[in-house]
């Protein structure tokens, strides 16, 4: 009897344990998503959209245009970052052209579509901006890093709007056999982190975190930096970011089928940090890139990184003047080549 009465005692003490856990779980779950939206209208008031938003299919996307002139210059962001990535670079360009940064859908000041994020819509959306916007072509498109996997696909979907072309460091198809191993671990390991993380950010927890995580902008004017922060704590950016890399495989295949840009003149422009295997074979696979066309070339920015092209100053004035020659060439209707010789 004793040993029952004892046993009863431990299981409504368990019972009654599990009872308060979950209810101090829930009350910390409600206090975290009342906290994530507060913060997140407080900083949509703070940094409000530079350019404008145009209804694309039900969803508001933002465009941001500045200077005068054609073809008017695409800016498309890495893949996690936004508009505001062109802070360094978008006002030297629009000295001399019309100059458009944009927000992929999830991203910057877009709302979050939940369409696949295969290329093939987000080409449909980009287009649709144009258009909303009464930004019509012909362009030059800028695409770094993931930008330029949509600026590929964008500019075989419509060739005759896209007179040039500059990638950023484009980026790779991880399933090329020739990088090493940890390449694809490292890539899977970040994956999974996405995956977590978008269950988390709903209740505060990536926003508390966020001044531990950092944010690599470097040069980025200040009020970039603190909306680019800003974006990265919202709960749609890393749904954005899941719903990226879960259409990743449909992504490659639909960039395996670009294998000619013509004989527009394309450059590519490529890092070099850090110096380590899975990186030069990163820098080796975007040099073949400028083959897509036969009037490409491509320039190494040395000591640059990945991300450093568009966030400090020297790698985006190194940058902003391969766009001008991009621009020139099409403007002369000489090769490439001739001018960056």
């Amino acid at each position: 009897m004793k040993t029952k009465a004892f046993t009863h005692k431990i299981l409504d003490f368990l019972k009654r344990a599990f009872i308060r856990v979950t209810i101090l779980l829930v009350v910390l779950a409600i206090a975290g998503m009342i906290y994530q939206t507060a913060a997140t209208e407080a900083d949509q008031r703070k940094y409000p959209p530079p350019g404008i938003l145009v209804n694309v299919g039900g969803y508001k996307m933002h465009i941001h245009c500045m200077g005068e002139g054609s073809p008017t210059v695409i800016l498309d962001h890495a893949g996690g970052g936004s508009s505001v990535d062109w802070s360094l670079i978008q006002p030297k360009l629009a000295d001399h052209t019309r100059v458009c940064a944009y927000d992929r859908a999830g991203y910057g000041w877009s709302d979050y579509n939940p369409a696949p994020r295969t290329l093939e819509q987000q080409v449909n959306e980009l287009h649709g901006l144009l258009e909303g916007a009464n930004e019509k072509g012909s362009y030059i498109f800028v695409g770094h890093s993931y930008g330029a996997r949509v600026g590929r696909v964008f500019a075989a979907t419509y060739p005759d709007e896209v007179e040039g072309m500059v990638l950023m460091d484009p980026g790779f198809l991880y399933d090329d056999a020739r990088y090493p191993a940890e390449t694809l671990s490292e890539f899977e390991s970040e994956n999974n982190m996405i995956r977590a993380t978008r269950w988390l950010a709903p209740f505060g927890l990536v926003r508390l975190l966020q001044p531990m995580m950092g944010n690599p902008t470097f040069d980025l004017p200040e009020q970039a930096r603190l909306a680019s922060t800003s974006f990265t704590a919202t709960s749609r950016f890393w749904q954005g970011l899941n719903d990226q890399i879960e259409a990743l495989s449909i992504v490659f295949q639909e960039e395996r089928r670009v294998t000619s840009l013509g004989d527009i003149p394309l450059l590519v422009l490529v890092s070099t940090e850090p110096d380590d295997a899975s990186h030069k074979m990163w820098r080796q696979a975007n040099i073949e890139m400028a083959d897509l066309s036969t009037n490409g070339s491509h320039h190494i920015v040395e000591y640059a990184t990945h991300m450093s092209l568009a966030y400090r100053k020297n790698d985006a004035q190194v940058c902003a003047d391969g766009i001008l020659e991009v621009l020139n060439a099409v403007h002369d209707k000489q090769s490439l080549s001739q001018r960056t010789e």
